[in-house]
């Protein structure tokens, strides 16, 4: 909360999904964890937030600047 404090993003809880552009996840989740049981939305839902990587918020701080988010983002393919 506080990194995201620092970069002036929003921390929301709880949150509507359809009002989210993104959600940071950590890496040692897998997608279908994320989507289904800690989310609780249908995999074919019409409208998932991104996913973005932990990594992105650290690399931020170090590069003291917020980074793009795209290289972060988390394939919604599900294995």
């Amino acid at each position: 909360r506080e990194a995201c404090t620092k970069f002036s993003l929003e921390c929301v809880t709880p949150f509507n999904i359809d009002n989210v552009e993104c959600i940071i996840v950590e890496d040692s989740l897998e997608t279908n964890v994320i989507i289904e049981k800690i989310l609780h939305l249908d995999p074919s839902n019409e409208y998932i937030p991104q996913l973005v990587s932990t990594r992105w918020l650290s690399d931020s701080l170090r590069a003291q600047q917020l980074l793009p988010r795209e290289p972060f983002i988390r394939s919604l393919v599900f294995e």
